[in-house]
């Protein structure tokens, strides 16, 4: 069965999540915008739209509604099986 364009997009957000989760654990902190954007190699704003599905999804939160370097894990992208979870 060949992949759907929403396979696609739950792939990036799985990519996502783990590059997110590689910069928490060797810089502790959050990765601008714009370089996880070149990491995942995709435009500003699809990395963008991927962020905010995994805000909504509940993986990441943002201080004050800001994105970027405010952006923090919660517990439910921390746990063992977060990638799992991913829609």
């Amino acid at each position: 069965m060949p992949a759907t364009k929403t396979d696609a997009g739950r792939e990036k957000r799985q990519s996502m999540l783990t590059a997110l989760q590689g910069h928490f654990a060797k810089d502790g902190y959050a990765p601008a915008l714009l370089e996880l954007a070149r990491e995942l190699d995709m435009p500003n704003s699809t990395a963008r739209f991927h962020l905010e599905s995994l805000r909504r999804q509940g993986f990441v939160t943002y201080a004050d509604g800001a994105v970027s370097r405010s952006m923090k894990l919660t517990r439910k992208a921390k746990a063992e099986h977060a990638l799992d979870e991913v829609v």
